[in-house]
């Protein structure tokens, strides 16, 4: 974080699990574009690291006035945002983070194509001011990262 502004990483370019790649149009992204899937029960856990229940969320502070908001989903799905009063922006590799010691594979599910994402070439790098949500032109390369390096589609059943 730099000063009140927040900054995350959102996946641009990605790969699906047919072999296709896509380059995701920004307003899609910050649109809430991805779920998360963690099968296993997550309340306790993220109860145990600081998280607590509000309107049918798991919020835990974050400081300078933003917060993780984690929302489970039927199937074990996982929304996730970073909000303050004023705004708020999807995130992906943050909510992760936080359970990734219960269950360690990153399974993002592209919901508006229907499919998952298998791997991230670049990413957006979204600058999100306390008042309004910019996406900053520069796009980086994939994150060196452990979320990354554990990126698959769940294997269960469709």
């Amino acid at each position: 974080m730099t000063g009140v502004d927040y900054v995350t990483y959102l996946p641009r370019t990605v790969e699906y699990e047919d072999g296709t790649r896509a380059i995701l149009d920004a307003e899609d992204v910050l649109s809430g574009r991805f779920l998360l899937l963690a099968p296993v029960d997550l309340r306790k856990h993220l109860a145990e690291r600081g998280f607590t229940a509000s309107d049918g969320e798991l919020r835990k502070p974050l400081g300078h006035g933003w917060e993780l908001r984690i929302r489970i989903l039927e199937g074990g799905f996982v929304e996730a945002e970073v909000a303050s009063r004023e705004c708020r922006v999807p995130v992906v590799y943050e909510a992760f983070a936080h359970y990734r010691d219960v269950y360690d594979r990153l399974h993002v599910y592209d919901r508006i194509r229907g499919e998952w994402i298998v791997d991230v070439l670049d990413h957006y790098e979204v600058v999100v001011p306390r008042r309004r949500v910019t996406v900053v032109v520069a796009v980086i390369g994939p994150l060196v990262s452990h979320a990354l390096s554990v990126l698959s589609p769940p294997e269960v059943p469709r």
